[in-house]
Protein backbone atom coordinates (compact mmCIF):
# COMPACT_ATOMS: atom_id res chain seq x y z
CA UNK A 1 0.00 0.00 0.00
CA UNK A 2 1.16 3.78 -0.79
CA UNK A 3 1.91 6.24 1.62
CA UNK A 4 -1.20 8.24 2.93
CA UNK A 5 -1.69 11.82 0.70
CA UNK A 6 -0.75 13.78 3.92
CA UNK A 7 2.40 12.07 4.41
CA UNK A 8 3.61 12.57 0.86
CA UNK A 9 2.37 16.40 1.01
CA UNK A 10 4.69 16.52 4.36
CA UNK A 11 7.41 14.78 2.99
CA UNK A 12 7.84 17.34 -0.16
CA UNK A 13 10.79 18.79 -0.38
CA UNK A 14 11.31 22.45 1.92
CA UNK A 15 14.90 23.27 -0.31
CA UNK A 16 17.09 21.79 -2.82
CA UNK A 17 17.87 23.02 -6.26
CA UNK A 18 14.51 22.82 -7.84
CA UNK A 19 12.70 25.00 -4.86
CA UNK A 20 15.84 27.05 -5.30
CA UNK A 21 15.17 27.59 -8.73
CA UNK A 22 11.57 28.15 -8.62
CA UNK A 23 11.99 30.83 -5.80
CA UNK A 24 14.86 32.78 -8.35
CA UNK A 25 12.30 32.56 -11.35
CA UNK A 26 9.31 33.68 -9.23
CA UNK A 27 12.05 36.70 -7.98
CA UNK A 28 12.83 37.40 -11.71
CA UNK A 29 9.36 37.42 -12.48
CA UNK A 30 7.12 37.86 -9.80
CA UNK A 31 4.30 35.48 -9.68
CA UNK A 32 2.05 33.22 -7.00
CA UNK A 33 5.00 30.73 -6.51
CA UNK A 34 4.75 29.56 -3.10
CA UNK A 35 6.07 25.69 -1.57
CA UNK A 36 3.78 24.54 -0.30
CA UNK A 37 4.92 22.16 2.60
CA UNK A 38 2.97 20.30 5.03
CA UNK A 39 -0.67 19.09 4.34
CA UNK A 40 -2.20 21.45 7.33
CA UNK A 41 -0.61 24.09 5.64
CA UNK A 42 -1.82 23.35 2.42
CA UNK A 43 -5.27 23.38 3.30
CA UNK A 44 -5.08 26.57 4.85
CA UNK A 45 -3.55 27.73 2.01
CA UNK A 46 -5.77 26.41 -0.76
CA UNK A 47 -8.99 27.55 1.17
CA UNK A 48 -8.10 30.43 1.89
CA UNK A 49 -9.31 30.01 5.58
CA UNK A 50 -6.57 29.90 8.16
CA UNK A 51 -8.56 30.98 11.45
CA UNK A 52 -10.80 27.94 11.80
CA UNK A 53 -10.61 24.96 14.11
CA UNK A 54 -8.48 21.86 13.48
CA UNK A 55 -12.02 20.34 13.17
CA UNK A 56 -11.74 22.41 9.92
CA UNK A 57 -8.68 20.77 8.92
CA UNK A 58 -9.62 17.39 10.21
CA UNK A 59 -13.10 17.42 8.09
CA UNK A 60 -10.48 17.88 4.91
CA UNK A 61 -7.84 15.99 6.01
CA UNK A 62 -10.45 12.95 6.01
CA UNK A 63 -11.87 13.44 2.90
CA UNK A 64 -8.96 14.27 0.94
CA UNK A 65 -7.50 10.37 2.60
CA UNK A 66 -10.67 9.09 1.30
CA UNK A 67 -10.49 10.68 -2.21
CA UNK A 68 -6.91 9.31 -2.17
CA UNK A 69 -7.49 5.82 -1.13
CA UNK A 70 -8.12 3.10 -3.53
CA UNK A 71 -11.48 1.37 -3.10
CA UNK A 72 -10.42 -2.00 -2.22
CA UNK A 73 -8.14 -0.95 0.68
Amino acid sequence: MSKPIYQLVDELPKGGITVMSLKALDFVVPGQWDNLVGFDHTIRTVTGVFKHSKSYVSFHRDICWILHTPPNC
